[in-house]
């Protein structure tokens, strides 16, 4: 169980969209945490894999251990205007 105390002004905010929506204020509060939170763990875990990222294309030797030279990364999307991939 949680009680939270809001200021005024977000109470009136909070109040008018449950009634907009036909929801509880609790069942209103309950889906934005759950979606602050599932974004809050997608960010760090996002954070955490550009951060391991940044480490192996950072270090020559690991790059080369891992065959990362651009000459394995390429793609073949190279192609000019005049030959765009979609044909």
């Amino acid at each position: 169980m949680l009680t939270l105390r809001l200021p005024a002004p977000l109470e009136s905010r909070l109040s008018r969209e449950a009634e907009r929506r036909g929801a509880s204020k609790s069942e209103l509060v309950r889906q934005a945490l759950l979606e602050f939170l599932v974004r809050s763990e997608r960010r760090a875990q996002l954070e955490g894999m550009a951060m391991e990222a940044r480490a192996v294309y950072g270090d020559p030797a690991l790059r080369a251990a891992l065959d990362l030279t651009d000459e394995a990364l390429d793609d073949g999307l190279d192609e000019g205007p005049d030959d765009p991939w979609w044909r």
